[in-house]
C-alpha cells in the first residue's frame, strides 16, 4: 500500500510529515511547483472562499470567459448566513447535490474554470473579486510549501517527492507541447530542490490521454498515478496507477473502506 498526497500544501510538511515519522509510514508527495510561490491560493480554494463563506454577494454575477459573457442571478442565494455555512460546511462537492444556490454556482464555475490556463483562471477570479468587492488573500491554512521546504520534506527517508506539473492544469485541455513543458519543468525543479531523482508523477484532476502518458514517459518518470479507484494488479499499466481517494472518514470508516476494497 502506498500513501500519497497531492498538490503540496504546507500542512504536508508541518502536520503530515511528523505523523509519518512517528508511525514509520512511507508516503509520496506530489507537488505542483508553480503553487509554491503562494502569490494566490489555488484557484479552487480562492473560488471556495468567495462563494462558500458567510456574507452577501451581488444579486447578479457576470463573467467573461473566452469571449462569451455568462450571467448568474443568485436571488435569495445572494445571502449566505453563518448558520447556513455551519450547517453545510461538511458538504461533499463530488458526491452530494448542492444544498444551496452558492454551492450550485461553485460547481458550475469550477467546471468552467478547470480547463482554462492559469492566466485565464486568474483573470476570471479577478473579475469576480471586482464585482464582489473582495481582494485575493492567501489564508495560512491554504498555503503551499515554498521552495526551500522541499528539501525539508525530502530529508526524510520515508518520503518520496513526486511531480504534479507546474500550474496544475487540466492536461488534456493543453496541446502536446504545453503538456510536455508542464510535466518536464516540474520534474527538473523538484530534482534541483530536493537533490533526488523524481521518479513518480500524478495527473492533475486525474485526467490524461495517450499523449499525456507519452509526455510523462519521455520526461523520464517511472510511473504515474491517476485518481481512478482500484487495486494495482499484475498487468496494471504503471503510467495509469489507480488510487483510493480518502475522504473525511474516521478510523472505523477508513478500515471498512479498505476491507471492502481488498476483500469484497
Amino acid at each position: 500500500m502506498v500513501i500519497t498526497f497531492d498538490d503540496g500544501y504546507e500542512d504536508n510538511l508541518h502536520c503530515v510529515k511528523p505523523l509519518l515519522e512517528k508511525h514509520d509510514v512511507p508516503a509520496t508527495f506530489f507537488i505542483a511547483t508553480g503553487l509554491m510561490k503562494n502569490e494566490r491560493e489555488a484557484w479552487w480554494d480562492e473560488l471556495e472562499k468567495m462563494l462558500l463563506h458567510p456574507g452577501v454577494l451581488p444579486q447578479v454575477l457576470r463573467l467573461s470567459l473566452k469571449g462569451e459573457v455568462r450571467e448568474w442571478n443568485l436571488g435569495e442565494g445572494a445571502l449566505y448566513t453563518e448558520e447556513e455555512h455551519e450547517h453545510h460546511r461538511s458538504w461533499d462537492a463530488w458526491r452530494e447535490p448542492p444544498p444551496h444556490a452558492r454551492h450550485a454556482l461553485y460547481l458550475e464555475l469550477y467546471r468552467l474554470l478547470q480547463p482554462l490556463s492559469a492566466a485565464e483562471q486568474r483573470r476570471a477570479l479577478d473579475e469576480l473579486h471586482k464585482q464582489i468587492g473582495s481582494m485575493p488573500e492567501c489564508r495560512q491554512t491554504h498555503k503551499f510549501i515554498v521552495s526551500p521546504e522541499v528539501a525539508a520534506l525530502a530529508d526524510c527517508e520515508l518520503i518520496e517527492i513526486g511531480a504534479h506539473t507546474e500550474t496544475h492544469p487540466l492536461l488534456v485541455a493543453l496541446d502536446d507541447a504545453a503538456q510536455r513543458a508542464e510535466i518536464s519543468s516540474s520534474k527538473r525543479l523538484l530534482e534541483e530542490l530536493s537533490g533526488r531523482r523524481v521518479r513518480s508523477f500524478a495527473y492533475p484532476y486525474g485526467a490524461y490521454a495517450e499523449e499525456t502518458i507519452s509526455a510523462v514517459k519521455s520526461a523520464g518518470f517511472d510511473c504515474a498515478c491517476s485518481t481512478g479507484s482500484g487495486l494495482v494488479q499484475e498487468n496494471t499499466n504503471s503510467y495509469m496507477l489507480p488510487r483510493l481517494f480518502v475522504f473525511d472518514w474516521d478510523g472505523e470508516e477508513f478500515d471498512r473502506q479498505l476491507f471492502d476494497m481488498f476483500y469484497v
